[in-house]
């Protein structure tokens, strides 16, 4: 696990990033998550800059640019290996005591990524637990969530700096069958 201290900026952009995306998925998309809408997409977009910064520190290329609208869920960071582009997902946990990351059934059929990343924001760290392919998440039981959903816990995640590894061979993200 890798620790990233969230830092004033990235909490700012966050915020404009919720704005952002509120009003544009205000009353269109049903909330599928059990987040409240202030914190909806806040802790998402945490997550994401935070992974952001872990590969910059990294020296590792990728390109954010998030689409706010109904398009949003089409992958949040995409990461150049050898110039060949790789989708990842950002799935972020916004509770210290979160153990899983879940990814709800419709974009688990709807869409295919590279891969996964999964972070966990406590206090004012995000802690960057790992990585994983599609074929990782389970179908799981989720009390909380409001639709069917899929899940793997944070010490399931396959080791970032093993993705760093990966990356620096010029391997892709994920080899997918």
């Amino acid at each position: 696990m890798k620790p990233i201290p969230i830092t004033d900026e990235m909490k700012k952009s966050a915020c404009r990033a919720d704005t952002r995306i509120m009003r544009t998925f205000k009353k269109k998309n049903g909330n599928y998550t059990s987040l409240s809408e202030p914190d909806r997409f806040y802790t998402g977009v945490l997550g994401e800059l935070a992974f952001l910064e872990l590969l910059k520190q990294n020296n590792i290329k990728a390109k954010y640019a998030p689409t706010w609208n109904n398009l949003a869920d089409k992958g949040d960071v995409v990461v150049y290996c050898n110039d060949y582009p790789l989708k990842v997902d950002i799935k972020t946990s916004g509770k210290a005591f979160h153990k899983n990351l879940w990814l709800p059934e419709k974009q688990y059929n709807r869409y295919n990524y590279n891969g996964y990343v999964g972070v966990r924001l406590v206090d004012d760290v995000a802690e960057i637990h790992g990585y994983c392919s599609k074929d990782d998440f389970t179908k799981s039981e989720h009390s909380g969530a409001k639709v069917p959903t899929w899940g793997i816990g944070l010490d399931e995640l396959r080791e970032i700096d093993k993705l760093f590894a990966r990356l620096d061979k010029g391997e892709t993200l994920i080899v997918l069958p």
